[in-house]
């Protein structure tokens, strides 16, 4: 419950960030690599502006401050959201959606508009595989409610679904949380035909398997592509502010449904990978937001792509 609250507090102040600044971005060229004999390609859909000090723990706010300080970033913080598209074979698959007009800003929502500029339309995707359901990764699956990609089968963690779609989690939301809940509902509604959802860790694709880290939401999934001797695994919301938290990786993310895994997950998964040869493709790194993790001294380094 307090984390319901606390991410319902969190939404209220983006709003009031977003009324009161207009964040216009400039176009974002696709970012393109090659993962085995997979070609994956990076597309920005804006940046969300955020409090660091609501977003965490704020009884941490001397040691964000003086992270955010050192790393030259202001707060509000500038959110990166990206999303990614995989070319399997004859498959387009997206990698989450971006925020659509759900937001309601107009730093965010470009996904579309850089789909195009990768030279592909909303009406090419085959696949979505959303790793959750939350505004910024869903949000785009619609605009003016209706049905942004035609013909894409949306992929989703059973459990995720199931709670998205179920309306007694809306007993004790505060008002915002709860608006965003009913709109994150009615998109799933849009393509109620067309989701395919899943359990665990399974294949979904050749060289595709889901990678379930739940805390963040419910059913929060990670996907790991395999291509040769290369992986990269796109991780969802495994970080939001990687200036703070891969140095401070223990901190409460007021995003997590449950905190006390989403904090397991992180720690956890970020020692995984500074073990293995595994590039992140990430959602909230600073474009194109993929790049690999280094552990030094307790904590944790970004390495972006060449």
């Amino acid at each position: 419950m307090r984390a319901i609250l606390n991410r319902a507090l969190l939404l209220c102040s983006i709003v009031q960030l977003l009324s009161a600044k207009s964040l216009a971005q400039e176009k974002q060229d696709p970012f393109v690599t090659q993962i085995g004999e997979v070609e994956v390609i990076s597309l920005s859909d804006g940046v969300v502006p955020t409090d660091a000090f609501k977003l965490l723990k704020e009884e941490h706010s001397g040691q964000i401050d003086s992270l955010l300080y050192k790393s030259k970033v202001e707060n509000p913080v500038n959110i990166q959201v990206n999303a990614f598209l995989i070319l399997l074979r004859n498959k387009k698959i997206l990698v989450d959606a971006g925020a659509g007009d759900f937001l309601n800003m107009d730093s965010a929502g470009k996904l579309v508009e850089s789909l195009r500029m990768a030279g592909y339309q909303p009406k090419d995707i085959t696949d979505i595989l959303l790793t959750h359901v939350h505004a910024d990764h869903s949000g785009g699956l619609s605009i003016d409610n209706k049905i942004v990609f035609p013909n894409a089968l949306i992929h989703l963690n059973e459990l995720e679904y199931n709670y998205y779609t179920d309306t007694k989690n809306l007993e004790g939301m505060k008002e915002m949380e709860r608006a965003f809940f009913l709109k994150e509902q009615v998109i799933l509604d849009l393509y109620k035909d067309r989701i395919k959802t899943f359990k665990g860790s399974k294949t979904i694709f050749p060289g595709i398997k889901t990678v379930p880290l739940v805390g963040h939401t419910p059913g929060h999934t990670a996907y790991l592509l395999k291509s040769s001797a290369n992986k990269i695994l796109f991780w969802g919301d495994m970080v939001h502010i990687k200036e703070i938290q891969f140095v401070l990786p223990n901190l409460d993310d007021y995003y997590d449904m449950d905190m006390e895994k989403g904090r397991r997950q992180r720690q956890k998964v970020y020692k995984a990978l500074t073990r293995k040869k595994t590039t992140i493709a990430a959602a909230h790194i600073k474009f194109p937001g993929m790049g690999k993790l280094r552990e030094s001294k307790n904590r944790y380094e970004w390495i972006p792509i060449e």
